[in-house]
C-alpha cells in the first residue's frame, strides 16, 4: 500500500484515554412486581408525568385460576411495588383480560380491560380511572352501554398529551369479532366519563374483484397514537390487494384523523410484513405494530415510529424473526425503509428470534425499544431474555443492544401451573393437557416500557420462579460502545468509502474516536479521527486491500468514554475491467441460428469479479427500449440468447464489463449480423437440393452468374470462400453418397 495517510486532529475536544473508559453497563437489577403463584402476562407500564417516582402497571392475572387483571404501583421509581387485583366492584362482569394503560398530562391514569361474563361468549370494553396517581381507582366506565352480540378483542388506548386543542382526549381502538373482523375506534372528551359513538376505521375487506374472499377480515392488533399536531392515527396488520394485478399482501395499515378522532381517512398501506407465526417453545409471535410519536417539541418533533416483529423469509435456512423499524417525518405520508433494531447477525443462516417489541419516546425525543431475544441461548435458541436499545437521532439508528433481564425466560416453565386455561374460552377447571392450554401464545402478546427523561422502567413476563411472574427493571439510559452500521463486516467498498455507525448518545453531547488500520491488531493505524458526527467519508483514496475499523464513543459533558466497538473489516476493491473485445457473431456476418451464442473476450485476467451487460437490438443506437434486449450481470464471456430472434433481420450487439459496484468503461463498438433462414446448398432459390444447384454454382463461379443468397448457402464444404471444392462436394453428396452439405 503506497498511499497510507495518518490523519489526526490537532485539537481534541476530549482526550480518549484508558483512564476514562467504562465497560458496557451491567444488567440492571430486576425486581419482582407480582409473584403470587398464579400466572401473569400482557403487562403495561407508565410513569406519572407530574411525579416521576410514581410508576403504575397492569397485567393479566390468574391468581384465582381464571382471567383477572392485576394492578401495581411504585412510589420509588420502580424499585419496590405493591399490587392487587382490580376489584370487581369497579367492573361490570366477573372476568377480565387484555389490560392496557395510559396517563394524561395531569397524572390521571387510565386502564382499559376486556370485561366479560364467565357465562356468555361476549366481551365489553371497560375503563377505570385514577385521579390520585394510581393510589386508588374508580369505575366502571364502559365504552358501549348495554349488551352486545360482539366479541371485542385486543384493544389499546392512548391519551392526547400534545397541549393542543384535543389535549386530554382518550382514544381506544380494538378488533370486533365474529369473523370477519373490523377495526373499531371510540373517543372520550371528558376523561372517560362518556364516549362518542363507535366508528369502523378498518372495514371488512372485499376482494371479490380480484377473485379473493369476500368478505374478509380487516385485521387485528390495532394501535392508536397521537401525533404532535393532535392528529390521531390507528395502525394495524391487515391485508392488501392491489389492482389491476391483484397482488396480495399482509401489510401494516393506517388511518388518520385531523379533527380529534371525529372522522378518519380511508385505510392506506404503510408497508408489507409477513404475518404471524410460532417459534421454538411454541411461542406465538405476532406482527402487531408498536407505535410511538415524538411530541417533545425538539428537532424530531412530529416523527412517527413503528416497531414490528417480522419474519425474514429471505433467510430460507433460519426464517428468523427480527424487530423491524420504520419512521415517518411527514405525518404518515411517506415512510423510511425498514431496518433491524436488533444487532445480532441477520441474513442467511441467522437463527435467533426477536419478538414482542415495545417502544416509547421520552420528553427529550429519545426512543427506547425493548423486546424478547433468543441470542443468549446460542445452542438451542430456545430460552430468551429482555433486551433494549436506544435512538438519539430521531430513529435514524439504534444503539448496540443492552440486555435487561438477569435470568433467561424458559418456555418449559411457561405452562407448568395448573391455574386455568388462558385461551379465549373462559373455564375454570384445572389444565388437563398441554394441548388444551394455548396460554395465549404461551407468553401472551405484549410487554411494556416507559421512560421519564433518561430513567427507564420495563415490565415483562419472567419464569425464574418456575412460573409466569411479572418482573421489572429500572435503569438510566447508558452510553454503549458504538454499533457499526456501514460498510457491513467483510463488505467490498470503493476507494473512498463512507463509514457509518449508530449515534451512541444525545446529539451535540456525543463524540467519537474512529480508527482505521490495515491489520486487525491496529498496530498500523492509517486513519485516526475525533468526530462529533456518526459518519465519516474517507478523504484520501485507499489502495486495494482489506482494512479494519473501530469506533469509541464519549459523552462530551461528562468525559465518560466507552470501550471500542467490535472490529469490522472492509475490502477496497478498485479494479475496473477494460472494454471487452467482441468475437462472435463477427461483424457484418450472416447467421441462420435464431438462438445464437455471443462470445467476447476481456483481454486480461481480471483482478476481481467482473460482470457483463449484453445489448441486442435491431436498433443500432440501442435507444428503443421496446425492441432492445438487455441481458445484465452475466458472469461468463459467452451467452446464448434464450429468446427466439426474428429472421431476415439485421441485429446489433455490444457488451460492457463492470466491477462489483457497477462501474464500467463503457460498451464495445457494436457488431452487426443478419439472421436469415436458408438450406445449405439450395442456392437457386428453388425447393430441394439437386443438379440445378450444381449448375447455379458453376455459373456463379465461372460464367459471372448470380451469387448465392445468402452467400453462406453456397459454402457447401464449410470452408470459405465458395469455390470449385464446394461444387465437387455437392456433386459427391448428390451422386456418390458423399458427406452432406455443411455451410458453416
Amino acid at each position: 500500500m503506497n498511499n497510507k495517510v495518518l490523519l489526526t486532529v490537532g485539537f481534541l475536544i476530549l482526550s480518549f484515554t484508558a483512564n476514562g473508559v467504562v465497560a458496557d453497563p451491567p444488567i440492571p437489577a430486576n425486581y419482582p412486581i407480582c409473584v403470587n403463584g398464579g400466572l401473569q402476562n400482557e403487562q403495561q407500564i407508565f410513569v406519572c408525568p407530574t411525579d416521576s417516582n410514581i410508576i403504575c402497571a397492569d397485567w393479566r392475572d390468574f391468581r384465582l385460576g381464571y382471567r383477572r387483571v392485576g394492578v401495581g404501583r411504585s412510589t420509588d421509581g420502580g424499585n419496590t411495588w405493591t399490587n392487587n387485583l382490580i376489584s370487581l366492584a369497579l367492573l361490570l362482569y366477573d372476568r377480565q383480560s387484555d389490560p392496557t394503560m395510559a396517563v394524561d398530562n395531569d397524572g390521571n391514569f387510565y386502564i382499559n380491560v376486556l370485561d366479560y361474563s364467565s357465562t356468555t361468549p361476549h366481551s365489553y370494553l371497560t375503563f377505570l380511572k385514577s385521579t390520585d396517581k394510581g393510589a386508588t381507582w374508580i369505575g366502571p366506565y364502559p365504552v358501549e352501554h348495554g349488551f352486545t352480540d360482539y366479541f371485542e378483542d385486543k384493544q389499546f388506548i392512548t391519551v392526547d398529551r400534545t397541549h393542543g386543542p384535543y389535549e386530554g382526549n382518550v382514544y381506544i381502538s380494538w378488533t370486533r369479532f365474529d369473523n370477519p373482523t373490523r377495526i373499531m375506534f371510540a373517543r372520550s372528551t371528558d376523561g372517560v366519563e362518556s364516549f362518542d359513538d363507535t366508528l369502523i376505521v378498518g372495514p371488512v375487506n372485499n376482494f371479490s374483484a380480484c377473485g379473493g374472499p369476500n368478505p374478509w377480515d380487516a385485521g387485528h392488533f390495532s394501535f392508536p397514537v397521537v401525533g404532535s399536531d393532535g392528529s390521531v392515527y390507528v395502525f394495524w396488520p391487515g391485508y392488501q390487494w392491489e389492482p389491476p394485478d391483484c397482488i396480495y399482501y399482509r401489510a401494516q395499515l393506517m388511518v388518520k384523523s385531523t379533527d380529534g378522532g371525529v372522522t378518519f381517512s380511508d385505510p392506506e398501506m404503510v408497508y408489507s410484513t409477513n404475518g404471524f407465526g410460532t417459534i421454538e417453545g411454541n411461542i406465538g409471535v405476532y406482527d402487531g405494530p408498536c407505535v410511538a410519536a415524538d411530541i417533545s417539541g425538539g428537532i424530531y418533533d412530529g416523527n412517527l415510529y413503528i416497531a414490528v416483529a417480522n419474519e425474514d423469509t429471505s433467510n430460507t435456512i433460519g426464517l428468523d424473526w427480527n424487530i423491524e423499524f420504520i419512521k415517518s417525518s411527514d405525518g404518515g405520508v411517506t415512510w423510511s425503509d425498514p431496518y433491524y433494531i436488533n444487532d445480532d447477525y441477520t441474513g442467511i443462516g441467522a437463527k435467533y428470534d426477536q419478538f414482542h417489541p415495545w417502544l416509547v419516546c421520552n420528553e427529550e425525543g429519545t426512543l427506547v425499544a425493548i423486546w424478547y431475544d433468543q441470542r443468549t441461548d446460542p445452542i438451542y435458541h430456545y430460552k430468551f431474555d429482555l433486551f433494549a436499545a436506544y435512538s438519539f437521532d430521531g430513529g435514524e439508528s439504534f444503539t448496540a443492544n443492552h440486555r435487561i433481564s438477569e435470568v433467561s425466560v424458559d418456555p418449559n416453565l411457561l405452562g407448568t401451573a395448573s391455574s386455568g386455561r388462558q385461551d379465549r374460552y373462559w373455564v375454570t377447571e384445572p389444565v388437563k393437557t398441554e394441548a388444551e392450554n394455548t396460554r395465549a401464545g404461551r407468553i401472551a402478546e405484549y410487554i411494556g416500557v416507559t421512560a421519564f427523561k433518561d430513567h427507564v422502567n420495563a415490565i415483562w413476563t419472567d419464569t425464574r420462579n418456575f412460573n409466569q411472574d411479572t418482573y421489572g427493571a429500572n435503569w438510566v439510559i447508558p452510553i454503549l460502545k458504538p454499533r457499526l452500521l456501514e460498510p457491513r463486516d467483510g463488505e467490498r467498498t470503493l476507494a473512498k468509502p463512507v463509514l457509518n455507525w449508530a449515534t451512541a448518545w444525545k446529539e451535540n453531547d456525543d463524540q467519537y474516536l474512529l480508527e482505521i488500520a490495515d491489520d486487525d491488531q491496529f498496530s498500523n493505524t492509517i486513519i485516526s479521527e475525533t468526530l462529533t458526527e456518526s459518519a465519516y467519508a474517507i478523504p484520501v483514496p485507499l489502495d486495494f486491500g482489506i482494512y479494519y475499523w473501530r469506533v469509541q464513543a464519549s459523552v462530551i459533558s461528562t468525559g465518560e468514554t466507552t470501550e471500542y466497538s467490535a472490529i469490522d473489516s472492509f475490502t477496497v476493491d478498485i479494479y475496473l475491467p477494460p472494454v471487452p473485445t467482441l468475437i462472435s457473431p463477427a461483424d457484418e456476418t450472416i447467421s441462420l441460428n435464431d438462438y445464437p451464442q455471443f462470445e467476447w473476450d476481456l483481454g486480461e485476467i481480471p483482478a476481481s469479479d467482473v460482470y457483463y451487460d449484453l445489448l441486442l437490438s435491431p436498433d443500432e443506437t440501442f435507444a428503443d427500449e421496446t425492441i432492445t434486449r438487455r441481458y445484465e450481470d452475466l458472469t461468463t464471456t459467452a451467452f446464448t440468447v434464450p429468446d427466439i430472434l426474428y429472421t431476415d433481420t439485421v441485429y446489433y450487439w455490444t457488451v460492457s464489463s463492470k466491477n462489483w459496484a457497477g462501474q464500467t468503461e463503457g460498451f464495445a463498438d457494436a457488431f452487426s449480423y443478419e439472421l436469415v433462414y436458408y438450406t445449405c446448398a439450395d442456392v437457386d432459390g428453388q425447393p430441394g437440393v439437386n443438379i440445378l444447384d450444381v449448375v447455379f454454382l458453376i455459373n456463379y463461379k465461372y460464367k459471372n452468374g448470380p451469387e448465392p443468397d445468402p452467400m453462406i448457402s453456397g459454402d457447401v464444404d464449410g470452408t470459405p470462400p465458395v469455390n470449385i471444392l464446394d461444387i465437387v462436394h455437392l456433386i459427391n453428396s448428390i451422386y456418390k453418397d458423399g458427406p452432406e452439405p455443411i455451410c458453416e
